[in-house]
């Protein structure tokens, strides 16, 4: 794959992400009330957390794509196989794609048995002021669409895989623009919670279509008429073996940053609830925006692991790094300087106070410049900040939860928390680790950008 195309196609479809939040939240922000805003928040974030039942497969399965793509000759449980092979095993691909295929089979049922369950009783409980029916309604729609999500859910690990994001970009592309145009007719009728529940189904559908139609391709043109209903449960073994402590990450950073939402449902009212999660929101399209350059080379690293290629690896670590910091802190004045007073413009006072915003800011770039160095460590096949993850974790939500409880310190008391508990450790730990593992020295880190 061509990488400009891919880093060009990349920020086309996180533009698209941006986008239609830059579009629907004139909209969203005038049809809807501020309770249900804080619920469809509530929504977005339950269903973060739903999908952790995927439990680190995806990383997992898009690594092991890598090897296989990258020639590797068959996959260990810890570190990694050198490449023997001059081009893709197909074999082994195929084998991979099969597994995976039965693995979301079965994840995306118990998601959806759980959502319609336990995640309706939730959502009636928290949202007694607004109408049942159309909560209830809501919810359903909210609840098929991530099933679809999550049963379709390998399409996105294994173009990771292989490194095609342009084929993911043009899928996401053309989902967001499906989602911009019916929540703009939905909530110009009438239909409130029920449209913005309904645009995210068809998002959802228009983006695995078009995924499946790519992978269709792609499987006729590389396995020809090799069998494609084999399935070996050895490589389920093999992929399993660090995909519970990828899930455990995974876990634990829904804690750190998704839970918060959650836990404001619970002790703040929906309209504060609404605020703190709009500014998550954004925030966290910063991030992600911030760190393209580097997911879309995490392929080329988990593949100069495969071939030994310690000098391009180096190179890649430090150059994505030093581009998401310029990126953040550039989209971050962005925001202050022109996003917020748009914002206050539409609908005053539904961000945080300034010097909140600007807390969380720190906050949420010092978890994804530990997630951009952990991500990193994982090419290697080696995942040694699980437990720290999940004990950090743990710790923030209990002492946010001890501190709405005895003090009034409200969304400040959350943050607090998290951010105390992950500076003392996980903050720190994970760069230094990676930095020290790669051995660069800030003496060649000009030399290591060009």
């Amino acid at each position: 794959m061509n990488c400009n195309k891919n880093l060009l196609w990349n920020y086309i479809g996180y533009g698209s992400s941006l986008s239609i939040n830059i579009f629907l939240l004139p909209i969203i922000l005038q049809y809807l009330s501020g309770e249900e805003l804080g619920l469809w928040y509530v929504f977005m974030s339950v269903g973060t957390f739903v999908t952790m039942v995927d439990f680190g497969f995806s990383p997992q399965i898009a690594r092991f794509v890598t090897y296989a793509y990258a020639g590797a000759d068959s996959l260990k449980k810890s570190g990694i196989v050198s490449a023997v092979h001059t081009e893709m095993n197909a074999e082994l691909l195929l084998k991979l794609l099969i597994a995976s295929r039965r693995l979301y089979l079965f994840l995306s049922l118990f998601v959806f048995i759980l959502l319609i369950t336990v995640g309706s009783y939730y959502v009636t409980v928290i949202s007694k002021t607004l109408p049942y029916r159309q909560v209830l309604c809501s919810w359903i729609i909210f609840s098929i669409a991530s099933f679809i999500n999550i049963l379709y859910g390998y399409y996105h690990a294994f173009f990771r895989g292989i490194g095609d994001f342009i084929s993911i970009n043009k899928a996401m592309l053309l989902s967001k623009c499906t989602q911009i145009i019916f929540a703009y007719i939905g909530l110009y009728l009438g239909y409130g919670l029920f449209a913005v529940a309904f645009s995210f189904f068809l998002s959802g559908v228009c983006l695995r279509i078009y995924l499946g139609i790519a992978l269709s391709k792609f499987e006729k043109e590389s396995f020809g008429t090799q069998q494609k209903n084999v399935f070996d449960i050895g490589i389920l073994d093999v992929i399993w073996h660090n995909s519970w402590r990828e899930g455990i990450v995974m876990i634990s950073r829904y804690l750190i940053i998704q839970s918060n939402t959650i836990l404001c449902s619970l002790y703040i009212d929906l309209s504060e609830t609404a605020a703190y999660a709009l500014a998550i929101q954004i925030l966290t399209i910063i991030s992600s925006v911030s760190l393209i350059y580097f997911t879309t080379n995490l392929p080329k690293l988990n593949a100069a692991q495969v071939t030994r290629d310690v000098k391009l690896r180096n190179r890649l670590l430090f150059k994505t790094w030093f581009i998401y910091v310029v990126s953040y802190i550039m989209m971050l004045l962005l925001l202050f300087i022109i996003g917020i007073p748009i914002i206050e413009y539409i609908k005053p006072n539904v961000m945080l106070g300034n010097s909140l915003l600007l807390f969380v800011s720190l906050y949420v770039f010092l978890e994804s410049n530990q997630s951009l160095f952990v991500s990193y460590i994982s090419t290697s096949n080696k995942l040694p900040y699980v437990f720290p993850y999940l004990i950090s974790a743990i710790s923030g939500v209990g002492l946010a939860i001890v501190l709405l409880e005895y003090t009034d310190w409200g969304i400040w008391g959350i943050l607090i928390a998290h951010f105390v508990v992950q500076l003392c450790y996980n903050n720190w730990k994970w760069p230094c680790y990676a930095i020290k593992e790669s051995n660069i020295k800030i003496s060649n880190a000009c030399e290591l950008l060009y």
